[in-house]
């Protein structure tokens, strides 16, 4: 619709001169619609995912520099003439960047205009990672990685912003995970060792592994639901608003330590299965009580979540603890990671408005898929 078709009064009223052309707006065909989505499905999703892929690779591969040329001693400390802890400490800045620049560059993001500022992050991230390989020393490693991580902050939550101006609510997910598993990918072009296809075909056909991606895809579900509806949820007992959204910080909160927690104890006692066992079956537990004790809904919302969260760390490590190949472990990570997508997805839809307020299908599904 045309700029000169509306007219913005100062406290905010909207004044629809041709509102015959909005009603026909939001009458669009669905066939058409469809088509639409498609077309910026095309457009979008490959040099998203393309886009993520390079920021993981560019912020990883300082695991591959510090060991590759071992054997002519020209790894990324002894080029740089760096310690361990300093070497550390290059990792740590990166860090520091991303976490203090993802608003900032977002906020940049409104200003620039989403194709322009993406484009120089992209840039810029390509030119601080290439100019790592050419330093001698740790001020010029550590300067080039917090640059680097002030680059690629603004990356993933920029396209993530950027996808809510090209689809609605209910089709953003799934197209999140598209571009997210592509992350997983950088692990194979990442490492020392050429691309073994004897090592890539068994473990393609290994069945074992295959019970790895499909728990994960079943716990997607959940994690996908819950990050969803956790505050319809909530809102079904009767908050609403800010307060419900408040409700939802404690078991996040919670999570948080708890899966910090199970990941440190999971690496303590080299145990992977039982940990990420245990997790699942509490959460379990905890979705079948939401199901049938509707009072006591919000404090197994708390322990659900947990158990949802918890064992997250464990079940990555354990698909790749007995994988003993870069090629094999590439691609367990990969296909453990993108069986999630299908398993987000499913989370979309499992919490139904007509559910509502206890909705036991969703609970009901998030319970079955942990067995």
């Amino acid at each position: 619709m045309p700029s000169s078709d509306v007219e913005t009064s100062l406290d905010g009223d909207v004044k629809l001169e041709h509102a015959e052309e909005l009603e026909n707006v939001h009458s669009i065909d669905p066939e058409l619609e469809r088509r639409i989505v498609r077309k910026i499905d095309c457009r979008l999703l490959p040099t998203t995912a393309v886009i993520y892929l390079l920021c993981y690779l560019d912020r990883s591969n300082i695991g591959n520099a510090k060991i590759l040329n071992s054997s002519t001693n020209d790894t990324l400390l002894e080029s740089n003439n760096i310690s361990n802890y300093q070497y550390t400490i290059a990792m740590m800045v990166f860090l520091v960047a991303y976490s203090v620049f993802e608003a900032p560059s977002n906020l940049a993001l409104k200003i620039f205009e989403p194709r322009r500022w993406l484009g120089f992050l992209v840039i810029a991230f390509g030119a601080f990672c290439t100019g790592i390989g050419f330093t001698h020393n740790f001020a010029g490693l550590a300067a080039l990685r917090f640059l680097l991580g002030a680059a690629e902050a603004g990356a993933f939550p920029g396209m993530i912003y950027y996808f809510t101006f090209w689809y609605k609510p209910a089709e953003r997910a799934s197209r999140i995970a598209v571009f997210m598993c592509s992350a997983t990918l950088s692990g194979a072009f990442g490492g020392e060792d050429k691309l073994n296809w004897k090592d890539a075909k068994e473990t393609l056909l290994s069945a074992r592994l295959y019970a790895h991606y499909l728990t994960y895809l079943s716990i997607s579900a959940g994690v996908a639901s819950l990050s969803l509806f956790a505050p319809t949820i909530i809102a079904g007992l009767g908050y609403t608003d800010l307060q419900a959204q408040l409700f939802t910080v404690p078991p996040y909160a919670v999570a948080y330590v708890v899966t910090l927690g199970l990941a440190w104890l999971s690496d303590r006692l080299k145990c992977r299965g039982a940990i990420a066992c245990g997790s699942q079956v509490m959460a379990s537990v905890a979705f079948i009580i939401q199901a049938e004790a509707y009072t006591a809904r919000y404090a197994f919302l708390v322990i659900a979540t947990t158990g949802a969260f918890g064992g997250l760390p464990s079940l990555n490590a354990w698909v790749g603890d007995n994988i003993h190949t870069t090629t094999a472990r590439s691609i367990t990570t990969a296909l453990n990671i993108s069986f999630s997508g299908p398993g987000q997805i499913i989370g979309v839809w499992i919490y139904r408005a007509q559910d509502a307020p206890a909705y036991r299908l969703g609970h009901g599904v998030n319970a079955d898929a942990r067995y």
